[in-house]
């Protein structure tokens, strides 16, 4: 069958589905995930392949429980020991595929079970002993020509359905989702299990055809069992689906079934194979069934892709929501006169004099001329303190707020159930870094406040001598006035920290001016301020790496398209 528009269409819908790959570790979205790769597998090594060449041979999979004996008939089929069958468990580690001689091109390339190395074996080659196979080899197909395949169909012999080997139970539905036809084994002992009624009832659900081998089935038991098995048949809707029943009986020559047991089987895959007509209408049957299963999926995906954004977008909106807080905190605390208590009140008081710290603030302006007057005569007075007491203080404020804002979203993120992985992430924070990395912010900072003085002084002050050795107190001053309200206080403020800011202010102004004071406070909350929020962000984009995802051009609404597409396509 030549490609068409339709083959082309689920190109697309493969397309978007591989583009679409999710890594979260909420269940609805590893469903999701799950539910991608089937349909991927699907379309690549069972619809486009088919739709491609209608007319190749169909692949039957011959799967089951452990000890079913799928590889005994599958040998019985073709009277030669190709595929191994041992007592111990598991036997096939690595799937083995047969096909007629003429139809060797046919599985030459990867065009179906394309997840899977080709190892080419000899026609005449003994069975693989499964005990020299390590079980990664499941990720190999041996491929095999046998003359006793009928031309137009292939064999598999797969690993367990309930192995005990995880990859080999994974293999073994990857090949049932993506086979033509299923040949399933089970035994009378064991063929109401649960795991082997569920596979089946899903491969009823998509339409996939199914033949159904009931082994080991006690002498004298056979209409009894048929009978039982038939009704559970009717029940799951497999009532058209051919039961073989092979008796418990002593193989021939110790390797082969009985011509009685073998032959019905063996005439049934003859004439499927013969029988391009009937042929075709399997592969049409299963394909069909494969669709609406593939769109279904599809469907699922988009679901969870959505999901998936939604918990990313609710996460990231965590950090936002922490990261607005901790900077609305910074910027309350640095302007409302916090910073203006304690140690630093208490270092400020020592400079302007605290005897009489409620008379009006002109008094304090006049002994501050003092101090400065004292200065020049050779007696500074240092504002170092209050300097490193604003430092401290400020550093103080930024650690915590940056801390506070970790341990919130952290608590948010284990407080949802879709982000506990986002939370498993978050380092503790270094707090020899942290601090490391405020105090340079602040010493940075300070320096910007002692340039803007000095700038403006360059031309208000008179003496160079007086600039030169009262500069620090002024940007001291400045400092005082930035952290009392941003654009310098009005003097209604109540407390010491609020006079000493008028004092801070009102000095200030007899050496700028009032509008200077006005214009540096400015610059200098808003250089405070651009700089606590780059710090802050810098650590909220920490926490945004701990959720970054691949970026993808795929969105949930590209998948409903091309399901769209193909609904309509197909009235389906």
């Amino acid at each position: 069958m030549d490609e068409t528009p339709q083959v082309e269409n689920f190109e697309a819908l493969k397309t978007v589905l591989e583009g679409a790959a999710m890594s979260l570790s909420s269940p609805p979205i590893q469903l999701g995930e799950q539910a991608r790769l089937s349909a991927i597998r699907r379309l690549s090594d069972h619809i486009i392949p088919r739709f491609t060449d209608l007319d190749a041979p169909l692949v039957a999979v011959v799967g089951g429980s452990t000890g079913a004996g799928k590889s005994t008939i599958v040998n019985s089929l073709l009277g030669q020991k190709i595929t191994a069958t041992s007592v111990l468990r598991p036997t096939t580690r690595r799937p083995v595929l047969l096909h007629n001689p003429q139809d060797e091109l046919w599985f030459a390339g990867d065009r179906v079970f394309s997840f899977l190395t080709r190892v080419r074996v000899g026609d005449d080659a003994p069975a693989t002993d499964p005990g020299h196979i390590a079980p990664g080899a499941v990720k190999e197909l041996e491929l095999r020509a046998h003359a006793q395949v009928p031309a137009g169909i292939a064999i598999i012999d797969t690993p367990d359905i309930d192995s005990l080997l995880e990859d080999n139970r994974l293999l073994a539905a990857q090949l049932l989702d993506v086979a033509d036809l299923w040949l399933f084994v089970t035994t009378a002992a064991r063929y109401a299990d649960g795991a082997a009624w569920t596979l089946l009832r899903q491969a009823q659900q998509r339409n996939a055809v199914i033949a159904i081998v009931l082994s080991r089935v006690p002498s004298g038991a056979a209409l009894e069992v048929r009978r039982d098995m038939e009704a559970r048949m009717e029940a799951a809707g497999l009532k058209e689906a051919p039961l073989f029943l092979i008796s418990e009986t002593t193989l021939d020559n110790g390797e082969f079934l009985p011509a009685d047991d073998i032959d019905p089987i063996a005439r049934w895959l003859r004439g499927l194979a013969s029988d391009v007509m009937l042929r075709n209408a399997v592969a049409r049957q299963t394909l069909f069934g494969q669709i609406e299963e593939v769109l279904l999926q599809a469907s699922s995906v988009s679901k969870a892709l959505a999901y998936e954004t939604e918990v990313y977008t609710r996460a990231s909106a965590v950090i936002t929501d922490a990261r607005r807080a901790a900077g609305a905190q910074v910027d309350g605390v640095t302007q409302d006169g916090s910073l203006l208590r304690g140690e630093v009140l208490a270092r400020w008081q020592e400079i302007v004099g605290t005897a009489e710290i409620w008379k009006p603030a002109q008094s304090f302006i006049a002994r501050f001329r003092d101090s400065l007057a004292r200065t020049v005569r050779g007696k500074p007075v240092s504002v170092a303190p209050v300097e490193v007491a604003l430092g401290n203080s400020i550093a103080t404020v930024l650690a915590d707020e940056i801390t506070h804002m970790h341990e919130v979203v952290r608590a948010h993120w284990e407080a949802d159930k879709d982000s506990q992985e986002f939370a498993d992430k978050i380092q503790k924070l270094d707090k020899a870094q942290l601090e490391e990395k405020v105090r340079t912010l602040v010493r940075t900072w300070q320096g910007s406040v002692l340039d803007l003085v000095r700038a403006q002084g360059a031309s208000k002050l008179k003496g160079a001598r007086i600039l030169s050795l009262g500069v620090n107190a002024l940007s001291v001053s400045l400092m005082l006035v930035i952290f009392a309200a941003t654009g310098g206080i009005t003097g209604a403020e109540l407390g010491v920290a609020g006079v000493s800011a008028v004092v801070a202010q009102r000095i200030l102004e007899m050496v700028f001016g009032d509008q200077a004071v006005r214009d540096m406070a400015k610059a200098g909350r808003k250089d405070l301020q651009e700089k606590s929020a780059a710090l802050l962000d810098a650590y909220a984009q920490e926490l945004e790496h701990l959720i970054e995802r691949t970026a993808r051009d795929v969105t949930p609404e590209d998948i409903d398209q091309s399901i769209e597409t193909l609904r309509l396509e197909w009235d389906l």
